[in-house]
C-alpha cells in the first residue's frame, strides 16, 4: 500500500473542487447581477475592489477548470460581471472588461511564442 491518494480518491477531490466552483460561481453571479452599486440606491454593497476580485477569480478559473459544467457556470458569471461593469457610470469599472481581455490576449501571445 502506498501513502498517496488512490486514483478514485483523487477524482473525488476533483469533483468536489468543480462543485465548489459551480456553486460559488452561481452565488457570485447573483451577487454581481443584483447587488446595489453606485446609483442603485442608498445601500452600496459592491465596490471597485469587488468587481476586480470577482472578475479576476473568474478569469483564473476559466484558465484552470477542465470540467465542462463548471467551466460553463464560471463563463456565465464572468459574462454577468463584464455586463455589469459596462452598465455602471464608474469609468474605472467600465474599463475592467477591456483590461481583462488585454491581459488574456497578452498571455495568449506569450504562450504562442
Amino acid at each position: 500500500m502506498h501513502g498517496g491518494p488512490s486514483k478514485k480518491q483523487g477524482s473525488h477531490r476533483g469533483l468536489h473542487r468543480n462543485a465548489f466552483a459551480d456553486e460559488g460561481s452561481t452565488l457570485l453571479r447573483v451577487a454581481i447581477s443584483k447587488a446595489p452599486f453606485e446609483s442603485d440606491g442608498d445601500i452600496e454593497l459592491l465596490e471597485l475592489s469587488d468587481f476586480r476580485a470577482i472578475g479576476q477569480l473568474c478569469f483564473i478559473q476559466l484558465a484552470e477548470l477542465r470540467h465542462r459544467g463548471a467551466f460553463s457556470t464560471v463563463a456565465q458569471t464572468f459574462a454577468a460581471c463584464c455586463l455589469r461593469c459596462t452598465r455602471t457610470n464608474h469609468e474605472t469599472i467600465q474599463a475592467l472588461p477591456l483590461i481583462w481581455y488585454q491581459v488574456r490576449a497578452t498571455s495568449a501571445d506569450s504562450a504562442v511564442q
